[in-house]
Protein backbone atom coordinates (compact mmCIF):
# COMPACT_ATOMS: atom_id res chain seq x y z
CA UNK A 1 0.00 0.00 0.00
CA UNK A 2 1.19 3.52 -0.67
CA UNK A 3 0.27 6.95 -0.62
CA UNK A 4 1.58 10.00 -1.63
CA UNK A 5 0.96 14.01 -0.83
CA UNK A 6 1.36 16.33 -3.60
CA UNK A 7 1.32 20.30 -3.26
CA UNK A 8 -0.97 21.13 -6.03
CA UNK A 9 0.71 24.29 -6.34
CA UNK A 10 3.86 23.70 -7.09
CA UNK A 11 3.28 19.94 -8.45
CA UNK A 12 5.79 18.49 -6.52
CA UNK A 13 5.89 15.16 -3.92
CA UNK A 14 6.14 16.64 -0.52
CA UNK A 15 5.31 12.87 1.65
CA UNK A 16 4.94 9.81 1.01
CA UNK A 17 4.19 6.15 2.82
CA UNK A 18 4.56 2.89 1.77
CA UNK A 19 3.48 -0.57 3.96
CA UNK A 20 2.05 -3.60 3.60
CA UNK A 21 0.27 -6.13 5.63
CA UNK A 22 -1.01 -3.54 8.19
CA UNK A 23 -4.15 -3.84 10.06
CA UNK A 24 -6.90 -1.18 8.60
CA UNK A 25 -6.93 0.73 11.52
CA UNK A 26 -3.59 0.91 11.70
CA UNK A 27 -2.73 1.82 7.74
CA UNK A 28 -6.22 4.78 7.93
CA UNK A 29 -4.36 6.26 10.73
CA UNK A 30 -1.10 6.29 8.90
CA UNK A 31 -3.06 7.86 5.96
CA UNK A 32 -5.06 10.36 8.16
CA UNK A 33 -1.92 11.58 10.27
CA UNK A 34 -0.56 12.29 6.31
CA UNK A 35 -3.84 13.83 5.45
CA UNK A 36 -3.73 16.18 8.64
CA UNK A 37 -0.34 17.06 8.66
CA UNK A 38 -0.16 18.57 5.01
CA UNK A 39 -3.54 19.87 5.65
CA UNK A 40 -5.29 17.72 2.57
CA UNK A 41 -8.44 18.47 1.03
CA UNK A 42 -9.24 15.28 -0.38
CA UNK A 43 -7.89 11.60 -0.52
CA UNK A 44 -8.15 9.64 -3.87
CA UNK A 45 -8.72 5.72 -3.15
CA UNK A 46 -8.79 2.90 -5.14
CA UNK A 47 -11.60 1.15 -4.09
CA UNK A 48 -11.67 -1.84 -6.73
CA UNK A 49 -9.23 -4.11 -4.72
CA UNK A 50 -10.93 -6.16 -1.79
CA UNK A 51 -11.93 -4.30 0.96
CA UNK A 52 -12.07 -1.34 -1.03
CA UNK A 53 -15.29 -0.16 0.48
CA UNK A 54 -14.72 -0.71 3.91
CA UNK A 55 -11.60 1.37 3.37
CA UNK A 56 -13.86 3.88 2.07
CA UNK A 57 -15.39 4.26 4.98
CA UNK A 58 -13.14 3.99 7.26
CA UNK A 59 -11.21 6.54 5.93
CA UNK A 60 -14.00 8.83 5.69
CA UNK A 61 -14.62 7.88 9.78
CA UNK A 62 -11.22 9.46 10.14
CA UNK A 63 -12.78 12.91 8.85
CA UNK A 64 -11.31 12.62 5.15
CA UNK A 65 -12.69 13.58 2.22
CA UNK A 66 -12.53 10.66 -0.04
CA UNK A 67 -12.64 10.19 -3.69
CA UNK A 68 -13.06 6.68 -5.02
CA UNK A 69 -11.25 5.73 -8.10
CA UNK A 70 -12.18 2.68 -9.87
CA UNK A 71 -9.34 0.52 -11.70
CA UNK A 72 -10.07 -0.94 -15.18
CA UNK A 73 -7.69 -1.01 -18.52
CA UNK A 74 -9.57 2.73 -19.29
CA UNK A 75 -8.86 4.22 -15.97
CA UNK A 76 -5.49 3.29 -15.66
CA UNK A 77 -4.92 4.09 -19.19
CA UNK A 78 -6.18 7.72 -18.58
CA UNK A 79 -3.68 7.50 -14.62
CA UNK A 80 -0.78 6.55 -16.95
CA UNK A 81 -0.89 8.88 -19.79
CA UNK A 82 -1.40 11.90 -17.31
CA UNK A 83 1.78 10.93 -15.12
CA UNK A 84 3.33 10.55 -18.15
CA UNK A 85 2.70 13.06 -19.72
CA UNK A 86 3.74 15.30 -16.75
CA UNK A 87 7.14 13.37 -16.26
CA UNK A 88 7.92 13.86 -20.34
CA UNK A 89 6.87 17.75 -19.40
CA UNK A 90 8.84 18.30 -16.27
CA UNK A 91 5.60 19.67 -14.58
CA UNK A 92 5.88 17.03 -11.74
CA UNK A 93 8.73 16.82 -8.76
CA UNK A 94 9.25 13.89 -7.56
CA UNK A 95 11.27 12.97 -4.13
CA UNK A 96 14.78 12.75 -5.00
CA UNK A 97 15.36 10.26 -2.63
CA UNK A 98 12.24 7.47 -3.36
CA UNK A 99 13.81 4.71 -5.26
CA UNK A 100 10.78 2.62 -4.55
CA UNK A 101 9.36 4.94 -7.06
CA UNK A 102 11.81 5.44 -9.28
CA UNK A 103 11.80 1.53 -9.61
CA UNK A 104 9.00 1.06 -10.25
CA UNK A 105 8.34 3.80 -13.02
CA UNK A 106 11.61 1.83 -14.67
CA UNK A 107 9.96 -1.59 -14.41
CA UNK A 108 6.07 -0.62 -15.70
CA UNK A 109 5.32 -2.10 -18.71
CA UNK A 110 2.36 -1.78 -21.49
CA UNK A 111 0.92 -4.68 -23.26
CA UNK A 112 -1.37 -4.77 -26.22
CA UNK A 113 -4.92 -6.72 -25.59
CA UNK A 114 -6.25 -8.78 -28.10
CA UNK A 115 -9.29 -5.49 -27.90
CA UNK A 116 -6.50 -2.86 -29.09
CA UNK A 117 -6.48 -1.54 -25.73
CA UNK A 118 -2.82 -1.38 -23.49
CA UNK A 119 -2.91 -3.39 -20.49
CA UNK A 120 -0.40 -1.71 -17.98
CA UNK A 121 1.59 -3.73 -15.14
CA UNK A 122 4.64 -4.05 -13.19
CA UNK A 123 7.30 -6.24 -14.43
CA UNK A 124 7.08 -10.03 -12.74
CA UNK A 125 8.10 -9.50 -9.22
CA UNK A 126 7.99 -6.00 -8.52
CA UNK A 127 4.95 -3.95 -7.13
CA UNK A 128 2.87 -0.70 -8.95
CA UNK A 129 1.49 0.70 -5.93
CA UNK A 130 3.78 3.87 -5.97
CA UNK A 131 2.95 4.55 -9.28
CA UNK A 132 -0.72 4.28 -9.26
CA UNK A 133 -0.86 5.95 -6.18
CA UNK A 134 0.82 8.94 -7.35
CA UNK A 135 -1.03 8.82 -10.34
CA UNK A 136 -4.24 9.19 -9.03
CA UNK A 137 -3.02 12.34 -7.04
CA UNK A 138 -2.25 14.02 -10.10
CA UNK A 139 -4.96 13.30 -11.77
CA UNK A 140 -7.18 14.49 -9.15
CA UNK A 141 -4.96 17.72 -9.31
CA UNK A 142 -5.36 18.31 -12.76
CA UNK A 143 -9.51 17.51 -12.27
CA UNK A 144 -9.40 20.68 -9.93
CA UNK A 145 -11.71 23.05 -11.33
CA UNK A 146 -10.28 26.65 -11.55
CA UNK A 147 -11.17 28.61 -8.52
CA UNK A 148 -8.29 31.34 -9.12
CA UNK A 149 -5.31 31.53 -7.03
CA UNK A 150 -7.26 29.19 -4.44
CA UNK A 151 -6.83 26.31 -7.10
CA UNK A 152 -3.41 25.84 -6.09
CA UNK A 153 -3.36 25.69 -2.75
CA UNK A 154 -3.81 22.70 -0.46
CA UNK A 155 -2.82 18.95 -1.26
CA UNK A 156 -3.75 15.64 -2.27
CA UNK A 157 -2.90 12.55 -0.01
CA UNK A 158 -3.78 9.09 -2.41
CA UNK A 159 -3.43 5.58 -1.49
CA UNK A 160 -3.32 2.35 -3.76
CA UNK A 161 -3.69 -1.03 -1.95
CA UNK A 162 -1.79 -4.31 -3.39
CA UNK A 163 -0.63 -5.36 -6.67
CA UNK A 164 -2.05 -3.26 -9.69
CA UNK A 165 -0.46 -2.67 -12.98
CA UNK A 166 0.73 0.06 -14.99
CA UNK A 167 3.15 2.85 -16.96
CA UNK A 168 4.92 2.82 -20.24
CA UNK A 169 7.78 1.62 -21.00
CA UNK A 170 8.78 5.10 -22.20
CA UNK A 171 8.88 5.96 -18.23
CA UNK A 172 12.18 4.31 -18.11
CA UNK A 173 14.20 7.47 -18.21
CA UNK A 174 12.99 8.65 -14.67
CA UNK A 175 15.08 8.63 -11.91
CA UNK A 176 18.36 8.81 -14.31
Amino acid sequence: TAAYIVDVGRMQVVAKDRFNKLDWPLAVSRIAALYEKYGCTTSVTDTTALGGDALKYLLKEAGMNVTDYVFTIDSKSTLVTTLASELEHRRLHLLREDDTLKRALQMFRGEVTGAGKIKYAAATGFNDDTVFALAMAIWKAKKRPNLGQRAYTGSYTTWSKGKEPTLKDRMKHVGR
